[in-house]
């Protein structure tokens, strides 16, 4: 069962400002409070109608709630979702949506139960609904990586959104299909978002060197990335979020840190095959156009890159 009340304009803005800091409040069309049992368990949601996209911060149905604190964290991740937005958009010459869902979680576990992904994945893009999935942006920006996460997932959303609107895309193709990795998207994501690795720095050397062909490399990303291929996110979802992405969901038993090196080798990857056949070919490649030539393919490019770890 589910509950719902609207609250007026006034008495919203009356528990969304402090001191006369109403900056959000006074843009907001709809403040919608209630309780829902969509995602596994009581929770309660909070749906707000801002300049840029239209929020749901779900939390737990027993959390204390401090409407001040939401309005700053939301007004601070709509600021970095548009910077993020117009880099990834206008960098790649796509107008993008006009508007978007994104569903903030107050917790890891209320977003595992979201997207059926496991606690530590800090964002999540299902171009089958096409709605964007966060952890709470305040966890997210004290771990440092509120901006590459917004970064990354609106890098699916550009890509997806490629896709659709290209009239000679043969991403929908089986046969197309199989040569597009979900990792290789991954890894292109990763890059544009400029995530660090300088951690994990000796076990992706390592990792390279133990691929010594594409077919290896491939199954290695494959198995801790996804396997499958990308989708033009044209199909309708059915069930949850987490049983949409079945399609590239990760070999089970994959470790948080065996995940990440594989971000890491993927973004790697990808920086040194962007820059070798140029960010408008790789786009092109990404996202299924069929004027991108086959001599820019990266498997090609895998023995130039593989030499480098020799």
């Amino acid at each position: 069962m589910t509950r719902a009340w609207r609250i007026s304009r006034a008495r919203f803005v009356s528990l969304m400002c402090s001191e006369g800091a109403c900056a959000l409040a006074l843009v907001v069309a709809a403040f919608l409070v209630g309780t829902s049992r969509v995602i596994g368990g009581p929770a309660e949601f909070i749906a707000v109608e801002a300049n840029r996209a239209q929020y749901r911060y779900y939390f737990r149905a027993d959390a204390r709630r401090n409407h001040d604190g939401l309005r700053r964290m939301i007004s601070d991740f709509d600021d970095v979702f548009a910077a993020a937005r117009e880099r990834v958009f206008a960098g790649h010459g796509l107008r993008g949506p006009e508007r978007m869902t994104i569903a903030l979680a107050g917790d890891a576990r209320i977003f595992q139960r979201l997207t059926g992904r496991p606690w530590y994945v800090a964002g999540l893009y299902d171009p089958l609904s096409r709605r964007l999935f966060f952890q709470n942006p305040a966890a997210l920006r004290r771990r440092g990586i509120l901006r590459s996460t917004v970064t990354h997932e609106l890098c699916h959303v550009a890509t997806a959104h490629a896709r659709r609107g290209r009239r000679d895309s043969l991403v929908a193709a089986p046969a197309t299909n199989a040569r597009i990795p979900v990792w290789l998207e991954e890894g292109y994501c990763e890059a544009l978002a400029n995530t660090s690795c300088e951690a994990d720095q000796k076990a992706v050397h390592r990792i390279v060197r133990s691929a010594s062909d594409w077919q290896a490399f491939h199954g290695w990303l494959e198995s801790r990335l996804g396997g499958g291929a990308v989708s033009g996110g044209e199909r309708q979802a059915k069930g949850t979020v987490g049983e949409a992405h079945d399609y590239h969901r990760p070999g089970a038993g994959i470790t948080r840190e065996e995940r990440r090196q594989a971000f890491c080798v993927a973004a790697l990857f990808v920086s040194d095959w962007t820059a070798a056949v140029g960010r408008k070919r790789a786009f092109a490649y990404l996202t299924g156009s069929s004027t991108f030539s086959a001599d820019f393919e990266p498997q090609r490019f895998y023995p130039r890159f593989y030499n480098k770890f020799r």
